[in-house]
């Protein structure tokens, strides 16, 4: 005799359900059911999501069709001496039964998309290092870019006056065959970008001290000496950088003055004269200025003081000439504007007097080819 293995009391032969407490006598059936299952998780990994899905729903029909036949049939038996509530009972354990199979066939597919969507899950978070990865080791190996937006953003910002070492006009100590630098007589010439008269008084103040030299002692004829001046002030600033051969005569003049007793047209002819060797250091004499009687002279005479601070005579290539055959001139071809000229108080007093003079018999198109 069999037992029920929920209330324990004895089975009819036959019974498919206990008469007492109605729970299923089901040995055969669960044993068709859980080879379906073995079936249905065997096949998940071969066959797709729509035959797993289909196989579950023939799962769940076969098992719903054992319990109805088990009731069609009327194989579901009461025992005389149980009571209707347990009757009642029996009906609602075969459904909790058939509740239970089903919650059980969709723990099986939960389980199965919730592996598969932690593999996609992984996969995705794979791509993404990996991606970041490259991103790194790309940015890495790129060179590095100087920008210049914040260097311009400055300089356009920057209101400050802006003066230029543009030409050198060096002087020497001769000791015999070496010399030195004499800082007292060097002439430096200079363009801004600023107010004329403020930059002049700027200039005037420089001190022998703000500039360096390569080399200022036992310098021979042919060597090259580099000057430069770095002065950043809250409203100004000075630059430049110029170079300049050493070239000094080693024989000592008998007569110092010689140049003054040379004619105007001498100097001009001489590669080291100057019509006014003084005219960007001291006021012009009315002596002086009574010794110019050509236009040429005086045309020669203004524009040496252009020359002195490297002035490009881009404008008049013959004028250009004249000065290049001069060994005292340095070239600034970037130095071509009268408005990037900046004067002392002796050269600006100077220009005005010379212009003065162009009236008359003295009078010159500035235009036109100088003849010497």
């Amino acid at each position: 005799m069999k037992f029920c293995g929920n209330c324990g009391k004895p089975l009819e032969d036959g019974a498919q359900f206990c008469g007492y407490c109605g729970s299923p006598v089901l040995d055969d059936m669960e044993n068709t059911y859980k080879d379906e299952i073995n079936n249905y998780e065997d096949n998940e990994e071969t066959i797709g999501v729509e035959e797993n899905n289909e196989l579950g729903n023939k799962i769940e029909d076969n098992t719903e069709k054992i319990i109805d036949d088990v009731t069609d049939n009327k194989k579901f038996e009461f025992d005389d001496n149980v009571e209707v509530s347990d009757q009642q009972n029996a009906e609602i354990n075969k459904e909790q039964y058939s509740s239970n199979i089903n919650n059980d066939n969709n723990d099986q597919v939960s389980k199965k998309s919730i592996f598969r969507d932690k593999r996609i899950m992984s996969i995705l978070i794979g791509l993404l290092i990996f991606c970041i990865g490259t991103g790194v080791v790309y940015l890495s190996q790129q060179p590095e870019k100087k920008s210049s937006s914040f260097t311009s953003e400055v300089n356009s910002n920057d209101d400050r006056i802006h003066i230029t070492l543009s030409s050198v006009e060096p002087a020497y100590t001769v000791n015999g065959d070496e010399a030195e630098i004499d800082y007292t007589h060097m002439k430096f010439h200079w363009k801004t970008d600023g107010d004329n008269e403020e930059s002049k008084d700027i200039v005037e103040d420089i001190n022998d001290d703000s500039f360096t030299y390569s080399k200022s002692t036992g310098l021979k004829n042919g060597d090259e000496v580099t000057v430069n001046i770095n002065v950043d002030e809250d409203d100004y600033t000075i630059t430049g950088e110029q170079k300049f051969t050493v070239k000094f005569d080693t024989e000592i003049e008998e007569d110092e003055t010689e140049d003054e007793t040379q004619t105007i047209d001498e100097r001009i002819r001489d590669a080291d004269g100057y019509v006014f060797e003084n005219s960007d250091s001291e006021y012009l004499t009315a002596s002086q200025l009574s010794s110019i009687k050509t236009p040429t002279q005086l045309r020669i005479a203004i524009n040496e003081i252009y020359a002195r601070h490297g002035y490009s005579f881009i404008k008049n290539p013959s004028i250009q000439r004249y000065f290049d055959a001069k060994n005292w001139y340095y070239k600034d071809e970037y130095l071509y504007e009268d408005s990037q000229m900046v004067w002392n108080t002796y050269e600006d007093a100077n220009l005005k007097t010379l212009a003065k003079l162009r009236k008359g018999k003295l009078k010159y198109n500035p235009s036109s080819e100088l003849s010497v």
